[in-house]
């Protein structure tokens, strides 16, 4: 699955040097990328809350408008999942980003092999730590992390996917393939219903009829599927 790569600063020739040497990172380890450029914060922010969070963000420190810093929390707010690499045009005390932790940073001059560590390092880092479920949705590629997936629900022929941040998103296609893609996955999802596939993570009471989540939504058990249910109250899965 391509990885979505952001680099937002208003130093041009350093965010084009990042971006060129993520490029031959991209080539260098057969990863396809999707890079995005951005030189403010709210340009960042606002592409992430149309789009999802992006795996990697390289974020120069003193950004226009609200800073690199608070820019960072707000990443970090909205997604646990974002790996954050911090550049600076001069020497900096990085001190201030530590309550940021885990974060990345890469001081003046910067170059190639800079940028080739850090994102062997958080590429690292996301497979160890993260599961990311990619798809589409209206031409435009989108990313959750796995472990904030409460539920799928397929309606007709598309399926929302309803984090425990309150989010929703929609997909095009059927429960059943998203099931399928789901079973090499480190999480448990259990199929309840023909229309609801179920985080496990974050079911809270089960009945032979319903099971309700820890977000007190209510989910119906179809007759076929008790058998889950009762699997996961035993806890086989």
């Amino acid at each position: 699955m391509v990885i979505r790569i952001a680099v937002c600063g208003r130093l041009s020739a350093e965010a084009q040097k990042v971006e060129r040497f993520v490029e031959d990172w991209a080539l260098e380890r057969n990863e396809p990328v999707q890079i995005r450029r951005f030189h403010t914060g709210e340009e960042l922010l606002f592409e992430t809350e149309l789009s999802g969070a992006f795996s990697v963000v390289f974020l120069e420190m003193d950004l226009p408008g609200i800073g690199g810093v608070e820019t960072a929390g707000r990443l970090r707010k909205n997604s646990r999942q974002v790996s954050i690499v911090f550049y600076a045009g001069e020497m900096r005390d990085f001190r201030e980003l530590f309550p940021l932790s885990p974060v990345h940073f890469m001081e003046c001059s910067i170059n190639r092999r800079q940028v080739l560590e850090r994102m062997d390092k958080v590429l690292k880092e996301q497979r160890l730590f993260y599961e990311s479920f990619r798809f589409c949705y209206k031409h435009h590629a989108y990313q959750v992390n796995l472990r904030e997936v409460l539920y799928f629900a397929s309606d007709r022929r598309t399926v929302n996917i309803l984090l425990e941040t309150g989010k929703e998103y929609l997909m095009y296609g059927k429960l059943d393939e998203v099931e399928q893609r789901l079973k090499g996955s480190n999480l448990s999802f259990v199929r309840i219903h023909q229309s609801y596939l179920v985080n496990e993570r974050y079911v809270e009471e089960y009945h032979h009829r319903m099971v309700r989540l820890k977000n007190r939504d209510v989910l119906p058990v179809s007759r076929r599927r008790k058998g889950c249910v009762n699997q996961l109250k035993s806890g086989v899965f």
